[in-house]
């Protein structure tokens, strides 16, 4: 087998279409873009914080009360709880960016 047909056998963007990478990143970019603009607004630590913190509740609120409940079809705890990661992947990242870079 040749190194072009394998790239073209083995390195799909198949995994960009998936909907699961379609739903991961949004919610990964809405927690980056959300502590990014937290880190933006504000200087005190403190501040920051208590906006992370809140940041946390909410998702945790939205997450696995309001859309187990209002979202249509009714969304799994697997599925809450993997949309809760991504939230947190995003703005941990946000977080290591502002802080260290």
């Amino acid at each position: 087998m040749s190194l072009s047909d394998w790239l073209k056998q083995n390195l799909t963007n198949s995994w960009m279409t998936a909907g699961d990478f379609k739903g991961n990143a949004a919610h990964c970019l809405g927690g980056y873009a959300t502590m990014m603009t937290v880190g933006f607004l504000t200087k005190s630590q403190t501040l920051r914080l208590a906006l992370y913190v809140t940041f946390i509740l909410y998702t945790l609120i939205k997450e696995f009360w309001y859309d187990p409940r209002y979202e249509v079809p009714p969304q799994p705890f697997a599925g809450s709880l993997n949309d809760f990661k991504w939230y947190h992947v995003g703005s941990l990242v946000a977080v290591l960016v502002f802080e260290f870079l």
